[in-house]
C-alpha cells in the first residue's frame, strides 16, 4: 500500500555531485489533520483588531483550551507551515466557540469505522456457511453503518455530526460482539477453512477496538491523538501520516531517493514516520559517500532542506559547491561560488523532477497494489530496478 486513495506529489530533495541527486518521495491520501504552530514576527500590521489575551471573559469557556493556547500565544500563527492572518483565525475560533471544526474531512474518522463493519460483516457471513447454518443469530448493521457515514459527510451540523458518530460506534461495537461470539462457538479444530476464519478474527478484533478508541478520543472528546498513536487504515496497519508544506496530510511512506546525473537512482531509503526534509539532507549525503568511496563535488537540493547546519557539514564532508533551491537566510556566496553556478545546480534540480514523474507515471511508484509492509518494500524497489535497467538499455557509453 502506497497511498490509498488520492495522489499528492511531495517536495523532492535532489542532491547533485558531479552529478548526485538525492530526491524525498512520498504518496497517500488525505487526511484531515492540520497543525497550528506560532512563528514570531516583529513587524505585525498596526490596523489589526487588537486582541489580549489577558482580558478575562465573563461567558463561560467551552471549547478547546488547546486551540485557545495557540491562538493567544504572541507572533503570527502559521498552519502546515503557511503564514495566516492572526486576527481572521482568531476570529473563525471565536465564531465556533473554540471547537474543533470537522467540515474539511469528516469523512476520514467514519472510512475507518464503515470498513470495519463491513469486514466484521462478510466474516460472520463466512462463519454461518463454516458453521452450516449453527451459528448464533445475529443482525447486520452493514446499511446502518454505511447510511450514518453518509450522513456524517454532508452533516454541518457539529452536534448533529456527534450524534451520528455515537451511533455509528455503537453499531460497530454491537457488530463486534456478534463476531466475539461467533467465533467464542466456532470449533478450533473443524477445518483448516475454519483455523483460518479464526486467524482473521484475531487480527482484526484488536485493530477494531483501537480504531473505536481512538474515534471516542478524538470525535466524542475532543482529544488529540498523536500521530504515532494513530490508526489511519485497517488493512495497511504500516501507514504513516505524511505532512508536507500546506498540502493535505497523507497517508503512505516517505521515501527518499538518490539521483545522479545519468539519471540512474543510486539510493533508495523508505523512512518512518514523517522525519522533517531537513534531517535528512546529511544522512543521504553520509550514505552516498559510504557506497561510492567520496562526497560529490556538487549538490542542489530543495529549500526544504536548506539550514545553515546542513550548509556546513556538507562543505565539510568535501561538498564544493552546495546549491538550496531556496536561499532562507543564506547568500549564494556562502553556498556556491559563482552566480553561474548556482543557477546551473538549480535548473540540474528542476530536470530530475522528470525522471521522478517516469518513475511515478511509467514505473508504478505513485501507487503500491502489493499488500504488507515487506511486499510495500519489494514493489517500492521493483519499480525503481525496472526503471534503471530502462534507463541503462537506453544509455551510450561516453
Amino acid at each position: 500500500m502506497f497511498i490509498r486513495r488520492r495522489i499528492r506529489d511531495g517536495k523532492w530533495l535532489i542532491l547533485a555531485a558531479g552529478a548526485v541527486a538525492f530526491a524525498f518521495v512520498f504518496c497517500g491520501s488525505g487526511l484531515s489533520c492540520a497543525a497550528v504552530s506560532a512563528e514570531t514576527n516583529s513587524a505585525a500590521s498596526a490596523d489589526k483588531p487588537s486582541h489580549d489575551p489577558m482580558t478575562p471573559d465573563p461567558t463561560p469557556f467551552n471549547g478547546s483550551p488547546e486551540i485557545k493556547t495557540r491562538l493567544d500565544a504572541p507572533g503570527k500563527p502559521t498552519i502546515a507551515g503557511e503564514r495566516l492572518h492572526d486576527w481572521l483565525l482568531r476570529r473563525f475560533y471565536i465564531a465556533h466557540g473554540y471547537q474543533t471544526v470537522w467540515d474539511g474531512h469528516p469523512e476520514e474518522a467514519t472510512r475507518l469505522l464503515w470498513d470495519a463493519v463491513r469486514v466484521m460483516v462478510r466474516l460472520l457471513r463466512q462463519a454461518d456457511e463454516l458453521s452450516a447454518g449453527a451459528a448464533p443469530a445475529w443482525r447486520s448493521h452493514r446499511r446502518l453503518a454505511k447510511k450514518r457515514a453518509l450522513a456524517i459527510k454532508y452533516s454541518r451540523s457539529p452536534a448533529e455530526r456527534i450524534k451520528l458518530y455515537r451511533e455509528l460506534i455503537a453499531a460497530t461495537r454491537t457488530t463486534l460482539g456478534h463476531l466475539q461470539t461467533a467465533a467464542a462457538q466456532m470449533p478450533t479444530s473443524a477445518s483448516l477453512a475454519a483455523e483460518a476464519w479464526q486467524a482473521q478474527v484475531r487480527h482484526y478484533q484488536p485493530l477494531i477496538e483501537r480504531i473505536m478508541a481512538q474515534c471516542e478520543r478524538r470525535v466524542l472528546r475532543g482529544e488529540t491523538v498523536p500521530a504515532q498513536e494513530k490508526l489511519v487504515s485497517l488493512f495497511e496497519t504500516h501507514a504513516d501520516i505524511i505532512l508536507k508544506g500546506s498540502r493535505e496530510p497523507c497517508y503512505g511512506h516517505k521515501l527518499n531517493l538518490t539521483s545522479g546525473r545519468s539519471g540512474l537512482i543510486l539510493d533508495l531509503v523508505i523512512e518512518t514516520g514523517n522525519p522533517a526534509d531537513s534531517e535528512r539532507f546529511v544522512p543521504m549525503l553520509d550514505r552516498h559517500i559510504t557506497f561510492y568511496g567520496s562526497a560529490p563535488r556538487q549538490a542542489a537540493a530543495d529549500g526544504g532542506y536548506a539550514t545553515r547546519d546542513n550548509l556546513d557539514q556538507a562543505k565539510a564532508r568535501g561538498v564544493a559547491d552546495v546549491a538550496f533551491h531556496k536561499k532562507r537566510g543564506l547568500t549564494i556566496e556562502d553556498m556556491v561560488k559563482s552566480h553561474w553556478v548556482y543557477r546551473k545546480l538549480r535548473n540540474f534540480r528542476a530536470g530530475i523532477e522528470a525522471g521522478i514523474s517516469c518513475l511515478k507515471r511509467a514505473y508504478g511508484l505513485a501507487r503500491s497494489t502489493w499488500r504488507g509492509l515487506a511486499h510495500f518494500k519489494a514493489y517500492v524497489w521493483s519499480s525503481v530496478v525496472a526503471y534503471n535497467l530502462a534507463l541503462l538499455a537506453r544509455l551510450r557509453p561516453a
